[in-house]
């Protein structure tokens, strides 16, 4: 009896055992239960709001089994529509290829990716880039689709392809080398001119910062100038000394275009020969210059010695002429050029007797008319010649007036060339500071006085006002 008892409340035990292990595995199924509904629904609401077009396809058939209303109005079908059409009726793709993607997708715990043609219904054609994953939903294996539109990233990269292609179709055939740097100046593309120019081959080049080819001399200016073309990104074609692969050097002339944060394109011609034409040119032209200085002071001489009670008149005109010149702003050179020209201002007095140019008294009618020649004469003595700047036209000049009662044309005002004008009153200036020998000298200041009281009348104003400040603000010397 107690052993049928004993059997009895065994069996009760193992069968409420096996009852609550039963309550167990049933609350676990429902909460997993629970967990999977919740999961589904926050799927479906990801779903719905998703921004990007997404579908849910069957993976066996390429069905389409849900669509969001982000999809419908990218395809232009209802969600109703797009639940009537297959993967393949809108992938311009062949059935093996789209079979190879989902099974790509479904054998892989990862996301999938691909790119692919898709047709809408307005029969227009969109690049777009397609996410697939793998859900589970009601028991059954499915996939997702998220779309991407990329057509128009897809025409800029086919774009930039084809500039890049054109790019290097023209890079290849010119004789000018054409390299490209990144923002550090480093070379990431040098053309085949690169060897024919400088012995380098192009991938013996790329791959080093671009000032390593540099004379060293020219280093510091290349880094300053690249420096400040990354800052401003303007173009700008600078020179420089490069070093070849045998290490001899030849000039360049370089052309640099800068971009934002992408370092710049250079194009590099060499102009070795066209600097040693400039250096020859520039020789020439200052033996040209030589050979003008020298003649200019010869006839200035002989001016002199014809009249040697003005010796150094010439040489003291020009001298004031250019000083004035540099206070009004003038360049360097046209200032030089100016004091050449006063050198022989009066060249024509040689045509004149020395006997009226050295009369001590007061020159008749008659003689001083023939002194006013020598305007006239000068510019028939020079005209022929050719010379950098028109000596001629501005010895005939010098002599006129702004208000029209100078010699020998009566010009007026702007009728006359700005370095005539700047003579006029140089040459005034000069003349009343110097003894003459039919007068003593009158001094500066009552040369300054004259000149001041024939602003704007006689002498330009912007003449009058450089020399008065040179000889007021600057305490002007005349020179000995």
């Amino acid at each position: 009896m107690d052993n049928q008892l004993l059997l009895l409340q065994q069996k009760n035990f193992r069968l409420q055992a096996l009852l609550n292990e039963n309550e167990e595995k049933l609350t676990v199924s429902l909460r997993k239960s629970e967990l999977l509904q919740k999961s589904e629904e926050k799927f479906r609401k990801l779903f719905e709001e998703h921004s990007s077009g997404m579908l849910v396809v069957d993976p066996v058939t390429t069905n389409i089994i849900d669509a969001n209303r982000a999809a419908a109005s990218f395809y232009g079908w209802s969600i109703e529509e797009l639940k009537q059409k297959s993967l393949q009726q809108i992938n311009l793709l062949s059935p093996d290829v789209l079979m190879k993607e989902i099974e790509k997708t479904l054998g892989s715990s990862s996301q999938n990716r691909f790119s692919v043609c898709q047709r809408r219904a307005d029969g227009s054609v969109r690049d777009v880039e397609v996410f697939t994953n793998r859900i589970e939903i009601a028991g059954k294996a499915l996939l997702y689709a998220v779309i991407h539109d990329i057509t128009e990233r897809k025409q800029v990269e086919q774009s930039l392809e084809l500039s890049e292609m054109m790019f290097r179709s023209i890079a290849e055939q010119i004789s000018e080398i054409i390299f490209v740097t990144n923002p550090s100046g480093v070379t990431t593309y040098a053309s085949p001119a690169v060897e024919t120019i400088t012995g380098y081959k192009p991938d013996e080049v790329m791959g080093h910062r671009f000032i390593e080819f540099l004379a060293e001399e020219d280093i510091e200016r290349a880094i300053s100038s690249f420096q400040e073309g990354l800052k401003t990104k303007k173009d700008s074609t600078l020179e420089f000394r490069y070093k070849k692969k045998d290490g001899s050097i030849f000039y360049a002339e370089l052309h640099v275009q800068y971009y934002e944060n992408q370092g710049f394109i250079g194009l590099i011609r060499d102009i070795t020969n066209r600097k040693a034409a400039e250096k020859k040119l520039n020789d020439s032209l200052m033996q040209l210059e030589h050979m003008m200085n020298g003649t200019l002071h010869a006839i200035a001489n002989i001016v002199d010695a014809h009249d040697p009670y003005t010796a150094g008149h010439e040489r003291h005109v020009g001298i004031i002429a250019s000083d004035i010149a540099r206070e009004m702003g003038w360049l360097e050179e046209k200032c030089k050029n100016l004091q050449l020209i006063g050198l022989v201002h009066d060249i024509g007095k040689i045509s004149i007797p020395a006997e009226i140019l050295s009369k001590s008294g007061r020159l008749s009618p008659i003689e001083y008319d023939f002194v006013k020649t020598h305007a006239e004469q000068g510019y028939n003595i020079l005209k022929d010649i050719e010379f950098p700047v028109p000596i001629a036209q501005i010895i005939l000049e010098h002599h006129e007036r702004m208000d029209g009662s100078g010699y020998p044309r009566g010009l007026k005002g702007d009728e006359t060339l700005p370095e005539s004008r700047i003579l006029a009153v140089a040459d005034v200036l000069e003349a009343m500071s110097s003894h003459r020998p039919y007068r003593s000298s009158l001094g500066i200041d009552a040369a300054i006085s004259e000149i001041e009281t024939q602003r704007g009348i006689l002498f330009d104003t912007e003449v009058v006002d450089a020399i008065l400040h040179l000889v007021r603000e600057k305490k002007y010397q005349l020179p000995v």
